[in-house]
């Protein structure tokens, strides 16, 4: 299974099941961690001035002590990407910038 954490963009393709919202990326990281093999989030939530890095540290957390699934972060946003990638880091996860354009070559 792969997450694409984003409150915009859609997925690359429909092989991918995608959270909008924190609490939606928190209930799913939640109830399928198991099952997740990639994972690939957004730095922003432009709607109402958040950002998804509770779900990066949420992830940390639930990976800790499992194997992590291959993480992406696909963020517009290079300064808050970086963020992203570092709480990973500090808690021995690796993790990818894939900026955003990227992934649009691929659709």
């Amino acid at each position: 299974m792969k997450l694409w954490v984003d409150d915009i963009r859609n997925a690359p393709d429909d092989t991918w099941l995608v959270a909008r919202t924190i609490t939606s990326a928190i209930l799913i990281l939640d109830r399928f961690r198991s099952d997740l093999k990639e994972i690939s989030l957004d730095h922003d939530i432009w709607n109402n001035s958040e950002t998804f890095r509770p779900v990066a540290y949420y992830i940390a957390a639930i990976f800790a002590s499992l194997s992590a699934p291959q993480i992406t972060i696909h963020s517009a946003n290079p300064i808050g990407a970086r963020e992203m990638q570092l709480i990973f880091e500090e808690r021995g996860i690796r993790s990818d910038l894939k900026p955003i354009w990227e992934w649009l070559k691929k659709t």
